[in-house]
């Protein structure tokens, strides 16, 4: 949308002092400023309220959001109303990201995200198409920009739809005492993938609710590392993988392409973007993670070098494709490895240390194996390896009963607070 804000007189390509909202890295900083008060700030309501309500609510206020944004006429309103819009896509982001951990099982956690993200970002080529053909246009009087704001802010309709048939995670359920529902919900998945539905969960004593963990304990031993390490990067990363996506047209336009032809050519290239998860979900479970990162990492430096120094149009789109596939390869990696040990975003790592001490642990642990059943697999072993993060596939074992077991026996004899590397690994895991 920033060649058309800058074409409706609204933000200019340029702003003229540090802290100025009159240019389009306004417009782009307010989003991020959404995005980090939503994830930070707001990560807690998932787990307070559930996955599945959340998540339709932040779309709904994404959308409201939007809508009022579409018919702002002046650059301070622009900015507020994309502020407020990122504050709901942050939260869903956070809330998809949990939901998918707690759905599926980790030895194809990569191709789940991968997939994921191959349809979420499906809505770029697009938006792409739409700001290609509107932006330049005025249809009815109204600016181009703003039809593509309101044609976007419709298809969340589609989503508030489809919720309707998306289930409440069971495992969230389940660590907050409502193990029933949460044996319906897991009855009802066991039998559309036709598998014999498991024994219940016993009633003759309730599960209680699992203790609640706060923010803090992300930041004692033995999360504190992997917290700062993840923070960092993440912090990172958003310069190369969102950073690249907002300002490709701009950047397109400084190179002396014309608005119509910069559009044009990030259509084309915002093609890559539900391309490659696709073509990275048939290795996303077979290399480690990190080395996936690396990779990608590595690419879209060299991309991005190569991309600042060309003018031909051919290598330019050449270029900016490699680099968007790079960049969804990384996203999804670092996601599907930040998730592996975290499963509820807003409650912190330690929640699924503490789960192994709490009552009503032993009901979660059979949701874990009623869920393996249910897909009809067989969960592939992690040994501890000192080398890497635990990701490369061995031998199997069955349903992941024998590591579940074991992670329960390392904490009661260790301790809810064990930082041996073994435990951390055993407990991750599961």
């Amino acid at each position: 949308m920033a060649p058309g804000l800058n074409r409706s007189g609204l933000l200019t390509t340029t702003t003229q002092a540090f802290f100025g909202f009159s240019g389009i890295g306004a417009f782009v900083a307010a989003t991020f400023a959404g995005l980090f008060v939503g994830t930070f700030f707001l990560g807690f309501l998932a787990d307070r309220f559930g996955r599945r309500f959340i998540f339709t609510w932040a779309l709904l206020f994404y959308t409201a959001a939007s809508v009022v944004m579409a018919f702002q006429t002046t650059s301070e309103g622009v900015l507020l109303w994309r502020f407020i819009a990122g504050v709901g896509i942050g939260v869903e982001i956070i809330t998809i990201d949990a939901y998918i951990t707690e759905l599926v099982p980790s030895w194809m956690r990569g191709r789940a995200f991968a997939v994921n993200q191959a349809v979420m970002f499906t809505a770029v080529p697009v938006v792409a198409a739409l700001a290609w053909w509107l932006v330049p246009l005025s249809p009815y009087g109204i600016d181009g920009w703003r039809w593509v704001v309101l044609i976007g802010a419709a298809g969340s309709i589609a989503i508030w739809i489809l919720r309707l048939f998306v289930p409440e995670s069971p495992l969230w359920l389940a660590r907050n005492g409502r193990m029933e529902d949460a044996d319906r919900i897991l009855t009802t998945i066991e039998t559309a993938a036709g598998a014999a539905p498991s024994r219940p969960a016993s009633r003759a004593a309730p599960s209680r609710a699992v203790a609640k963990v706060g923010y803090a304990e992300l930041f004692r031993p033995p999360y504190l590392s992997l917290v700062a390490m993840f923070m960092v990067f993440n912090f990172c990363q958003a310069f190369g993988v969102y950073g690249f996506a907002n300002w490709v047209p701009a950047l397109l336009v400084e190179k002396g392409i014309t608005v119509t032809k910069s559009l044009q050519y990030s259509f084309i290239i915002a093609f890559a973007y539900p391309i490659a998860p696709l073509l990275a979900a048939s290795f996303a479970d077979k290399l480690e993670r990190k080395w996936i990162i690396c990779g990608a990492a590595v690419a879209i430096g060299a991309f991005g070098m190569a991309f600042s120094q060309f003018t031909e149009p051919a290598l330019l789109i050449a270029c900016g494709v490699l680099i968007t596939a790079s960049n969804m390869t990384l996203s999804y990696a670092y996601h599907a490895l930040s998730d592996r040990g975290v499963s509820d975003r807003g409650a912190g790592a330690g929640g699924r240390a503490r789960l192994l001490d709490e009552p009503g642990s032993r009901d979660v642990f059979r949701l874990h194996r009623r869920m393996d059943v249910a897909r009809g697999r067989r969960r592939r072993r992690v040994r501890p390896d000192h080398r890497g993060d635990g990701d490369r596939h061995h031998r199997h074992c069955d349903l992941g009963s024998q590591r579940a077991r074991q992670a329960a026996r390392c904490r009661i004899k260790h301790g809810a607070k064990c930082t041996r590397r073994d435990c951390l690994v055993l407990l991750m895991s599961v």
